[in-house]
């Protein structure tokens, strides 16, 4: 019904939550364990659909007025 397998509306869900808690400060490995994603590719299964690695992620939202 949506359109995207299982995996990739699961896996868009857990980055909407760690957008969430990047914003919230919280350091980018304990954002990868809370939302279910494996650390070590947490940062390129952000940026394949963010556009943008968290850190990145977290400068631009910071700098908006």
């Amino acid at each position: 019904h949506t359109g995207v397998s299982p995996y990739e509306y699961l896996t868009s869900l857990r980055i909407d939550r760690a957008c969430n808690l990047i914003l919230a400060d919280m350091p980018i490995g304990e954002v990868a364990s809370s939302v279910g994603l494996d650390p070590r590719n947490f940062s390129r299964v952000f940026k394949d659909i963010k556009g943008v690695t968290p850190l990145e992620y977290k400068k631009k939202r910071n700098n908006k007025p």
